[in-house]
């Protein structure tokens, strides 16, 4: 779960990115040693960071507990000492117990919240992550969307204690939560605001309902775990995220960009002069995956197996704009697996030309497709075909 911080109103509302660079490491395990050092690149990549050290100022050995490795960013981080506002108040966003079933390894929870009532306008200045003890490991991701819709029935649902997201019995209504307003990752500590703005939160003016989308992914080995707790985004092979910015036919230096991705350090990045994304600018995120590890093709979806391409930005001044989404177009799909016809209506959905590949389902070609003979041809024909891109406002409704 995730605890909110807000404070007083602030003279611009709303979303950005931001980041730094840092010049020293800190230890606070054993002793407070402090390593000051000058970053000798000029990467933005994720680094591994490979530490020993020694309580006394001798060549022994250090020992096997004062060593130790982890993933962080020298250029681009997000900095959680920041002093707070001295009036600042806390909302802690908590899953009830959550069981997590013996049967699948993925479970996204969906929670519905209420805005504590904070009287007037407040902006949320940071936020970071609340585990229960020993139940980290099964925490994927955490992404908290405004709600937009019928009150008196989000109110029903900010008492219950929520329910599986993305299946046939979630209400209708939870598909009016899609402006996403904190988005947590693996390995992340959270994210302070810059002081230039916050995000706003408004008792009478802005949305008063919360929803929570809780990605638990469960190893195979561990099953009916009981969890009352609770960017760029991909998932286990993702190796390589850009977010490109092109204006005119010409494309500009990424606006981030990590050569070196790490599933289990998906931290905020600051950036250090924000950004400017001018009307009629095209974003674009792009991934680089490496499946060489795996027997199997690798699809699109939900659960930790499966693959996705994400960047999630705070910006400012806030504009309609919820969330943003593209695929190739389903002539697109078809073409590059040699599909000329589907069966209309048909469930699960089946080919119906050509002839040698008639009443066979669109999964079964997919699986058994020739991709280590056929891959290049299926990327071009991909690459050539039509996209379609999909934008929501808040409402939520399609920009035209």
């Amino acid at each position: 779960c995730l605890p909110r911080k807000f404070a007083s109103p602030l003279k611009s509302a709303a979303k950005i990115l931001s980041l730094f660079l840092i010049h020293a490491f800190h230890f606070h395990q054993l002793t407070d040693l402090t390593l000051h050092t000058r970053a000798s690149t000029n990467s933005n990549d994720t680094m591994r960071l490979l530490y020993a050290y020694h309580n006394e100022d001798a060549l022994t050995y250090h020992g096997r507990a004062q060593r130790g490795a982890r993933s962080l960013y020298l250029l681009e981080r997000v900095n959680l000492e920041e002093p707070l506002p001295r009036d600042v108040l806390t909302w802690d966003l908590r899953n009830p117990a959550v069981l997590l079933p013996a049967s699948e390894d993925t479970l996204y929870w969906c929670k519905i919240f209420k805005l504590p009532n904070i009287g007037r306008k407040h902006h949320m200045v940071q936020y970071e992550p609340l585990h229960q003890p020993g139940n980290r490991i099964y925490m994927h991701h955490v992404i908290v969307y405004e709600c937009q819709g019928n009150e008196e029935e989000f109110e029903a649902h900010a008492r219950d204690r929520g329910q599986m997201c993305y299946k046939p019995s979630m209400p209708q209504s939870f598909f009016n939560c899609n402006n996403v307003v904190i988005a947590w990752g693996v390995g992340s500590e959270g994210f302070s605001f810059p002081p230039e703005a916050g995000y706003p939160l408004d008792p009478v003016d802005g949305p008063k309902y919360f929803m929570m989308e809780t990605h638990y992914s469960i190893p195979p080995e561990d099953v009916d775990v009981s969890d009352s707790s609770v960017a760029l985004h991909t998932h286990l092979i993702g190796r390589k995220v850009r977010f490109r910015q092109i204006r005119d036919g010409t494309e500009l230096p990424p606006i981030t960009a990590d050569n070196n991705y790490d599933f289990s350090y998906q931290e905020y990045r600051r950036l250090q002069t924000p950004v400017k994304v001018r009307p009629g600018d095209h974003l674009i995120a792009e991934c680089v995956y490496n499946s060489v590890g795996r027997s199997t093709i690798t699809l699109g979806g939900l659960t930790s197996r499966e693959e996705m391409c994400l960047v999630f930005g705070y910006y400012y001044p806030r504009v309609d704009l919820s969330l943003c989404h593209s695929l190739p177009s389903l002539p697109t799909v078809l073409h590059s697996l040699g599909i000329q016809e589907l069966w209309p209506g048909s469930s699960p959905v089946r080919i119906r030309s050509p002839p040698e590949l008639e009443n066979m389902t669109l999964e079964n070609r997919l699986v058994s497709y020739d991709w280590e003979n056929n891959f290049r041809s299926f990327q071009e024909a991909t690459h050539k075909g039509s996209f379609k891109p999909l934008c929501w406002m808040k409402k939520p409704t399609l920009l035209p």
